[in-house]
């Protein structure tokens, strides 16, 4: 009793006792969970993302869970508030900080500085833009033609050489609140076959203008210039001659692109495009407009007219074109307009694709009344030319048919317009450490390059085309490495980019030629355990006749055999013996050889492979054998004279003379090879 007595009283001690650190469990439990629990930055935004020397921008943010909230720029502790105005002097990046027991969260919004700087009485610039006040007795605001005449145009142009002398492929000569508010025009100044881009006429200054007026607004839109790219595009369609277009490639031409005309619907929301050929025939395509005018890019034959296409692709001009209900064309007569005719009509290309210029010098020119307008206006200039110059793909939210430079000529060029760095965050540099045309007889190709930065870490490269993903590219400490290009001409455009967002781009040309290949032989292998690898040749036949037949069970694949290296596999396809497509068939280049891999095939089925692409040709190799285990003698059936061949064959050790009758490929001919033959006794192949 008196045990008892004394395990109840404990019992009761040890729950008291219990009952007191709950409290105590809890709180611990809180505290726990509190230290688990990371602050958080709900918000972090500037009231403007572009300022202009003297401005104010006010930084908000909302947290939560912080017991400490700071921000860099020597701004330092903000707790307890959730705004601060800052007027920087350069682009600065604000990083707040959220702190609590558990750790620290950030949070970054960056503001950018738009800077003046004066060059003399009249003139100015920002870090893409040039400024200049028009001399009274030369214009006459707002008459637009007083404004655009070519002599003043040519002052114009002539300042901007002086200050900065470069070669510009264009100037864009742009005003505001001009009457009559017309459209922006081309004055082609340059020649087709003539050199386009920065040093490749150094000097010469006779860049082809685009007279840009900007509406009737005081204000400048920051997306001023979101559609130049359409102006450069008539500066190619007026050049290559009436044949095909002024200005416009004609609508009855299988020539598409930005600058491509189209037969139109009546509400103009469907365009109709020509495709085909002579020989294929023609056909037309609806698209729907606006998808068309936010995505179109420029034509393969503007590509060679600015030097980056090595040749003036095909191009056919229909005389009296229907647009058939099939969707088929019918005419009268065509015209072809092709590489020769180009030749004939202005010459070579000089420089040609490999040697010309792969970003083009674009200046930007403003026409102001006075100072007043000038300080009024140029935030929006130089907000748009940078957009324009560092956009990489199509911006349909802010700027409607906007499609960048970059993307327009599918990123084998850009546009270079920095005049300066004034921002205080200097541009990074990049360059090609080699040649910036190479050739490749393997598809692979090793460019190196240097990128730096002067006031910050080194930039992030890139491959900005949209090749990079399926060439096998790989950027590694100051090289470019690409490989399984295809044979061709691969034009790249490399990036650097700095904490701040400011790039710079440079190109190179990769032409890819790979020595063709002859087929050797095809072969079945299979592995045989101890034997090892045992190939069965495979006879040339067609499908329907007479041919191999693989008498072994196991894996099935075909080696095709060539007469030098595989750099590409090609692509390979297999039917049935009724020309059904078999599915999951694989293959890879090895050395000399491609490598067939087929699923399982019935007994006493047939079938094709074709291999076609190797090496980039366009020979389809083709290869068909039969399936039927246990027919060692190759007579499309399995029975009693293969049978008693295998069992003559007995223990017998596998050479390459007997290995067929191994037909379970254990490595042995033995009592399970007669057994598997016997199973299928009596089957054929058809």
């Amino acid at each position: 009793m008196k045990l008892h007595s004394l395990l109840a009283t404990t019992r009761k001690k040890i729950f008291r006792c219990l009952l007191h650190a709950v409290p105590v469990f809890i709180a611990l439990f809180a505290t726990a969970n509190a230290l688990a629990a990371l602050p958080v930055i709900s918000t972090f935004t500037a009231s403007r993302d572009n300022i202009i020397s003297g401005n104010n921008v006010v930084l908000n943010w909302t947290t939560s869970g912080a017991t400490i909230v700071s921000m860099d720029q020597g701004i330092g502790d903000v707790t307890g508030v959730n705004t601060f105005s800052v007027s920087p002097s350069a682009t600065t990046r604000y990083t707040l900080t959220a702190s609590n027991a558990s750790g620290n969260v950030t949070a970054s919004v960056q503001v950018n500085l738009i800077a003046l700087q004066p060059l003399s009485a009249t003139t100015w610039h920002t870090e893409n833009a040039f400024f200049l006040i028009a001399d009274p007795a030369q214009v006459t605001f707002p008459d637009w033609n007083s404004i655009y005449s070519t002599a003043n145009v040519d002052s114009y142009i002539a300042q901007l050489n002086n200050a900065f002398p470069d070669d510009y492929m264009m100037v864009v000569v742009a005003a505001n609140q001009l009457m009559p508010a017309a459209v922006p025009s081309v004055i082609t100044r340059r020649h087709l076959a003539t050199g386009i881009g920065q040093d490749s006429i150094t000097g010469t200054g006779i860049a082809n203008i685009c007279r840009f007026h900007l509406g009737t607004s005081p204000n400048v839109s920051t997306g001023a210039f979101a559609v130049f790219d359409h102006e450069i595009g008539h500066n190619w369609g007026v050049q290559i001659g009436m044949q095909l277009g002024i200005g416009h490639w004609l609508k009855e031409g299988t020539v598409h692109g930005q600058m491509a005309d189209n037969y139109f619907d009546a509400q103009f929301t469907t365009a109709q495009q020509i495709n085909g050929d002579p020989v294929n025939g023609f056909t037309w395509t609806a698209i729907d407009n606006l998808l068309r005018n936010d995505s179109e890019i420029f034509s393969d034959q503007d590509l060679y007219a600015m030097g980056l296409n090595a040749v003036f692709p095909d191009a056919y001009v229909l005389a009296n074109p229907v647009l058939n209900p099939d969707h088929s064309v019918s005419y009268s007569s065509v015209a072809k307009y092709d590489h020769a005719w180009v030749l004939n009509k202005h010459g070579p290309r000089v420089p040609g694709y490999q040697a010309s210029e792969k970003q083009f010098r674009v200046g930007f020119v403003y026409v102001a009344r006075d100072f007043a307008e000038i300080q009024s206006v140029y935030s929006g200039i130089e907000q748009s030319a940078r957009h324009f110059a560092n956009a990489e793909q199509i911006d349909t939210v802010r700027h409607r048919f906007q499609v960048p430079f970059l993307v327009e000529t599918k990123f084998r060029g850009s546009v270079k317009s920095r005049l300066a760095d004034l921002d205080g965050n200097t541009a990074p540099t990049l360059s090609l450490s080699g040649a910036t045309y190479l050739t490749s007889s393997d598809g692979k190709a090793s460019v190196p390059f240097a990128a730096a930065d002067a006031d910050g870490a080194s930039p992030i490269v890139s491959l900005v085309s949209p090749l990079a993903a399926s060439a096998g590219a790989a950027i590694g400490s100051g090289a470019v490495q690409l490989q399984g290009l295809a044979n061709g001409t691969h034009f790249f455009t490399l990036k650097a980019e700095d904490s701040y967002g400011k790039k710079s781009f440079t190109h190179f040309v990769v032409d890819v030629a790979i020595p063709p290949v002859n087929l050797v032989d095809v072969t079945s292998p299979k592995n045989h355990g101890s034997a090892g690898i045992q190939s069965l040749l495979i006879a040339p036949s067609a499908l329907s006749g007479a041919i191999t037949v693989e008498p072994r069970q196991g894996l099935h694949m075909l080696v095709f055999s060539f007469d030098g290296p595989v750099i590409t596999a090609g692509t390979v396809t297999a039917v049935d013996g009724a020309g059904a497509a078999i599915t999951g068939v694989a293959s890879y280049g090895s050395t000399n050889t491609v490598v067939v891999t087929l699923p399982s095939m019935a007994d006493g089925t047939r079938a094709q492979v074709s291999v076609t692409g190797v090496n980039g040709s366009s020979v389809i190799h083709n290869a068909a054998l039969g399936f039927l285990p246990g027919d060692i003698n190759n007579s499309y059936a399995v029975n009693a004279s293969d049978i008693s061949s295998i069992k003559a064959r007995d223990s017998a050790p596998i050479n390459a003379m007997n290995f067929l009758f191994d037909v379970d490929t254990s490595g042995q001919i033995d009592a399970q090879d007669v057994i598997a033959a016997k199973a299928r006794s009596g089957r054929t192949l058809p």
